[in-house]
């Protein structure tokens, strides 16, 4: 092999790796931005759920003294 043909060779790989780690990290950012929603959906659905209890527990109190 020539030097030019192990240039071109080089620089492929480089272009390859560089492609391969930009995808990743744009993998990750996406996860991170699925784990975020994923979370706040999480948040929501314990404080409906903390809301619901509550108003059972009141509704219970409320038959308790009927």
């Amino acid at each position: 092999m020539n030097d030019n043909s192990l240039d071109s060779e080089g620089q492929l790989i480089a272009k390859l790796l560089h492609a391969l780690v930009g995808g990743q990290v744009k993998r990750n950012e996406e996860f991170r931005q699925w784990q975020a929603k994923q979370a706040e959906r999480e948040e929501k659905r314990d404080m409906e759920q903390a809301k619901r209890d509550k108003e059972q527990a009141k509704r219970d109190e409320e038959f308790r003294r009927w």
